[in-house]
């Protein structure tokens, strides 16, 4: 990683062996705008693959780091499980170095003093929703941006929108700031259909 010269290179060494792995059955990165599944860093950053099988209630998953005789990084997995959880551990227990989100691959970056590259906005899920800046602590809290962030978050990890009216959610938001919102099921909703159109016009725009 450290022999990186760009962020495209980068972005090559993190694909690992996606394009050996690939057939006409790999379903990620997801690029029809009407499927939102999948849609997780690890499979926008092609270190995940993720495969239909003959049984139509199977997906097999494949991290693309791990060599074909490893006997880690393969699973299979319902098909319509979209939770990653067990995903993440395997990436911090077998390849530590790599980035698991956006917020990790910034940091390698920057430490590698990777310059920008071309392609860095069009891998990523969310585009203009990551226009912003960490606050300040003596800058205010802006309720629109905090939705905004939330939303993101939501929608690239696949959490369930259930969980903002959980008691135990809203108690650790307000443990955080006291003026953070209480958002509803609708409200996360109507802000992630926003950030979603936002993408749509930036994909246009390209």
């Amino acid at each position: 990683m450290d022999e990186c010269e760009s962020k495209d290179t980068f972005l090559e060494f993190l694909a690992g062996r996606y394009e050996n792995l690939k057939d006409e059955n790999t379903i990620t990165p997801v690029t029809d705008r009407d499927q939102r599944k999948f849609r997780s860093y690890l499979y926008n950053r092609k270190l995940l693959l993720r495969k239909k099988t003959s049984d139509p209630e199977t997906h097999e998953i494949f991290c693309t780091q791990c060599p074909s005789s490893s006997l880690h990084g393969y699973w299979k997995t319902p098909a319509t499980r979209t939770t990653s959880s067990h995903l993440l551990v395997h990436f911090r227990n077998k390849h530590p170095d790599l980035p698991t989100n956006d917020t990790e691959e910034e940091k390698i970056c920057l430490r590698l003093g990777l310059p920008k590259s071309k392609i860095d906005d069009d891998t990523s899920s969310l585009g203009q929703a990551n226009l912003w800046k960490p606050r300040k602590s003596d800058e205010p809290f802006v309720p629109e941006v905090f939705r905004m962030l939330l939303a993101k978050a939501i929608l690239t990890t696949n959490l369930p929108v259930e969980i903002v009216e959980t008691q135990e959610f809203q108690d650790l938001l307000l443990y955080l700031n006291p003026d953070a919102p209480t958002l509803s099921r609708a409200d996360v909703h109507e802000d992630v259909a926003k950030l979603l159109k936002n993408e749509e016009k930036t994909d246009h725009v390209r």
